[in-house]
């Protein structure tokens, strides 16, 4: 049994030529023959050509079956006796590679992420005249609905079957969002998933008043998840005090906000905790903090996220002994949590904070 205690790229190029060169011909066959049949149905106008730039499908289909290898080598574990041994072997790679499948979710994604990434299709006006806004709006659209035409396509589905409105609001996302493999492969799913019942989940948001920004934010990703799922049969349910919260309520602030939302939610619980924190921590925002922290980390039917930004503080701005407060609470609790992209610690960027919260919310979804 040869060991393959070999560098990674390496490993996987020999993946590729062994166990995928006749799909990855196979396959480029496929988008050749239905990229020409694609850009021919388009309806064009007489000034606009296109062409289908062969060596852009060559290149995506190369890369699509990078990601297959990678990820089944990650994700798999077969069944061979002194596994160590084993490893990378040739037995390993044949369990790996010839006999697991990835499924639907991952073909769709993949397909989707590398035809985006190529964009195989040109289209140019042979002309200066103009064209109407149908006629551009098709153009422009033509790689991600191509996209999507061949993730349906490779996953033996009609993607007339599904919500046009989810494939219109799948095709501006693509179009204009970044939008990771994770998140894809939700897309997917909840597209295909049959519709039993609407689901409904409450979130509260707890900060102090430091992170408008990220809270902000938050509603955007809110927002946009629940515009992914046509007939609101997924809807977040978002408490946000400062919106939310009723006039002439009394001091006692914090027990306020707990009821109210509670009311809002027409007398349900909280399902997701969404907490974020800066350099501002008061008591009223520990008290905050506490009451649900308990209730939420170790209870597999919640959601607990936590965020702490980056951002870079005014020196003028520091209040030691809030900032102290906060470093106390979040090494007090750290053991007990994960934070929001932990491999990365903290966060700074906005967009960076909206993709990392977007995966965890999109995941929590998906499994319920």
């Amino acid at each position: 049994m040869q060991d393959y205690k070999r560098p990674i790229s390496t490993r996987i190029q020999h993946a590729l030529k062994f166990h995928y060169d006749e799909k990855s011909k196979e396959r480029y066959r496929c988008f050749v023959l239905n990229a020409e049949a694609f850009c021919s149905n388009q309806e064009l106008p007489d000034n606009v050509s296109y062409k289908v730039q062969k060596i852009k499908l060559r290149a995506l289909v190369k890369s699509y079956f990078l990601d297959v290898i990678k990820y089944k080598e990650y994700h798999f574990e077969p069944d061979l006796p002194n596994k160590t041994l084993a490893l990378h072997s040739e037995d390993w790679m044949r369990a790996v590679h010839a006999e697991k499948e990835i499924n639907h979710s991952k073909i769709f994604a993949f397909t989707v992420k590398w035809v985006m990434k190529h964009a195989p299709l040109s289209f140019w006006a042979d002309s200066d005249q103009l064209l109407s806004v149908e006629d551009e709006a098709r153009i422009n659209s033509a790689n991600a609905r191509f996209a999507l035409h061949m993730a349906f396509l490779l996953i033996g589905k009609s993607m007339y079957s599904v919500d046009r409105g989810h494939i219109s609001r799948l095709t501006y996302h693509l179009m204009y969002r970044t939008i990771d493999e994770r998140s894809m492969f939700g897309w997917i799913e909840n597209m295909l998933r049959p519709k039993t019942s609407d689901r409904s989940f409450n979130v509260f948001l707890a900060s102090p008043q430091d992170v408008v920004e990220l809270r902000d934010a938050t509603e955007d990703v809110i927002s946009q998840i629940n515009e992914e799922y046509p007939g609101a049969t997924v809807k977040l349910n978002c408490y946000r005090w400062e919106n939310d919260k009723q006039a002439g309520a009394s001091s006692k602030i914090q027990d306020d906000i707990f009821k109210e939302a509670t009311n809002k939610w027409g007398g349900g619980e909280c399902d997701i905790l969404i907490v974020l924190a800066w350099h501002k921590f008061g008591e009223g925002t520990e008290k905050e903090f506490d009451h649900f922290f308990t209730k939420f980390v170790d209870n597999e039917d919640k959601k607990f996220i936590f965020c702490r930004y980056a951002k870079a503080i005014d020196p003028k701005d520091v209040d030691g002994p809030s900032l102290a407060r906060l470093d106390n609470w979040v090494k007090k609790h750290q053991d007990k949590y994960s934070p929001l992209n932990a491999t990365r610690g903290s966060i700074a960027d906005i967009e960076h904070y909206k993709t990392a919260l977007g995966k965890e919310l999109r995941v929590f979804i998906r499994d319920k």
